[in-house]
């Protein structure tokens, strides 16, 4: 007798990372006189491309960046995802963890564009 269940139609729990349990990894890229650290979104909730369940903490994430010894931090992301990521506050939490903030958007899977680069003649030189 076939069986009418589907047990794929319920997709298996994202295993969940937290700023607790998983602390923001920062990768270290030396840059001209400085050093450029790439991590993940701080404070993002949400799934992840990298299939897991994002539950961060904002305000700790942002204490692991100075911690780490940034001055600065750079976001890539553009508003509408800051927003589906739960992180709308990501520059006034940054500069409140003694951050300067630049918001450099690239919209996802593409290059960046001209606005990238007038706002990158300004970050750019500043950074």
């Amino acid at each position: 007798m076939a069986s009418s269940c589907r047990f794929d139609a319920f997709p298996p729990k994202l295993p969940t990372r937290t700023s607790i349990a998983d602390p923001l990894e920062i990768d270290a890229i030396p840059c001209g006189n400085g050093v450029v650290g790439m991590a993940p979104c701080p404070g993002a909730h949400g799934p992840s491309v990298f299939r897991v369940q994002w539950e961060r903490d904002l305000v700790l994430d942002l204490r692991a960046v100075a911690d780490w010894g940034a001055t600065a931090l750079v976001s890539l992301i553009g508003y509408s995802e800051m927003s589906r990521l739960g992180v709308s506050g990501l520059g006034d939490a940054a500069e409140k963890a003694g951050l300067d903030w630049h918001h450099l958007p690239i919209e996802d899977l593409n290059a960046p564009n001209q606005q990238f680069a007038k706002q990158w003649a300004y970050s750019g030189h500043v950074l």
